[in-house]
């Protein structure tokens, strides 16, 4: 079993709400791991990558909004991601620390496989690039 990544944001209704963390948790609960994030307002440039490349469309877009993106990794990420969204959209929350929160309307995820994480991935972390060059090349498993 490889170690796969992939690449979500979280919407900053969430960032508004303060709920980054329980957010966060129920990736953790799940064994994804959190291997870096970053805080950013999306410009032009970004969601028009974003649109010609995964063609998603930001409905809630704004400019003056911070949107945290967020790396993780796992073993079988991409069945075990879908499974965990999908599970929160039918049972419409998860509940945290007593706190329902439906998963589905604060995180943003549309990367459908390895390719398209690592080309999102390099595009907001290009600084990282060269790392996560060498993890897909070598499928490093730790």
């Amino acid at each position: 079993m490889n170690i796969e990544y992939t690449l979500f944001i979280i919407r900053p209704s969430a960032i508004n709400k303060q709920i980054v963390g329980k957010i966060l948790n129920i990736f953790e609960e799940n064994m994804f791991f959190i291997v870096c994030c970053s805080m950013i307002k999306l410009k032009n440039f970004h969601v028009n990558f974003i649109y010609e490349n995964f063609d998603y469309k930001f409905i809630d877009y704004d400019s003056e909004n911070s949107f945290l993106v967020v790396v993780l990794k796992s073993y079988n990420l991409f069945f075990k991601i879908n499974i965990l969204l999908k599970n929160n959209e039918n049972f419409h929350s998860s509940v945290v620390d007593n706190y329902f929160i439906n998963l589905n309307d604060y995180v943003i995820h549309f990367v459908k496989n390895v390719d398209e994480a690592k080309k999102l991935i390099v595009y907001f972390f290009y600084e990282f690039s060269d790392f996560f060059e060498i993890l897909y090349l070598n499928k490093i498993n730790n």
